[in-house]
């Protein structure tokens, strides 16, 4: 394990129970180790939704991880009884995002200006959206 990772490992358990929402490493479980991060977090949880953003190493890109992450946080999001949607931010130059959003289940909103961090400055994004699944 790098060194900061259990601490970082730490803090999404806090952040969790605070109920600001969470960052989990992406496994791989076919080689036991972590090619990316997906977050799912809860700051308009009272609108009713979740964002969600993932971070894939370049080692990792190009198999399909970002989309099965995607998809994978989807039981986690609608076991919340106030979340009726998921919401993905990807810069428009972002093809390989675009693509995975799309894959994925999202569609396309609108343009907005959404920060790349959080607290940064916000810059031109396109929102993607999953809404929950109609009960079957």
């Amino acid at each position: 394990m790098r060194p900061g990772s259990r601490e970082w490992l730490t803090r999404q358990r806090g952040r969790w129970a605070e109920g600001a929402g969470s960052s989990s490493a992406i496994a791989d479980v076919s080689t036991d180790r972590a090619p990316g991060q997906l977050g799912l977090w809860l700051a308009r949880e009272e609108e009713g939704a979740g964002t969600v953003g993932y971070l894939v190493v370049p080692r990792g890109r190009g198999g399909g991880t970002a989309g099965r992450a995607l998809r994978g946080v989807e039981d986690l999001a609608w076991s919340l009884p106030r979340l009726d949607r998921l919401e993905l931010f990807v810069e428009p130059r972002n093809t390989a995002s675009t693509r995975t959003a799309g894959r994925a289940g999202y569609r396309r909103d609108a343009a907005v200006g959404h920060p790349r961090q959080p607290g940064g400055p916000d810059v031109e994004m396109r929102r993607w959206v999953r809404r929950r699944p109609a009960a079957s």
